[in-house]
C-alpha cells in the first residue's frame, strides 16, 4: 500500500488535494472521487482530471515527506 496525493487541478490559497492510502494510482483516484463529490458544491468539472501521485510507496515503514513552503 502506498500514500497517494490525488489532485484535481484547482488552486486557491493552495492546491486542492486528497490524501489516500491505496494499492495503485487508479485505486487512489476511485477512493478520492466520493470525497471530491462531497466538496463539489455544484461545480461539474471539480472531479474531472483527477491525478494521483505516489508520495510514499510503502506505508508499512516509517516515512517523512519533504517540507514544502509556498
Amino acid at each position: 500500500m502506498g500514500l497517494y496525493e490525488v489532485t484535481n487541478g484547482y488552486i486557491g490559497e493552495s492546491y486542492v488535494r486528497c490524501l489516500v492510502v491505496a494499492e495503485s494510482p487508479e485505486q487512489a483516484i476511485e477512493l478520492a472521487k466520493p470525497k471530491y463529490a462531497e466538496k463539489a458544491n455544484g461545480r461539474e468539472n471539480y472531479m474531472g482530471g483527477l491525478n494521483a501521485e505516489c508520495l510514499c510507496p510503502d506505508v508499512s515503514q516509517p516515512w517523512a515527506g519533504e517540507v514544502i513552503d509556498g
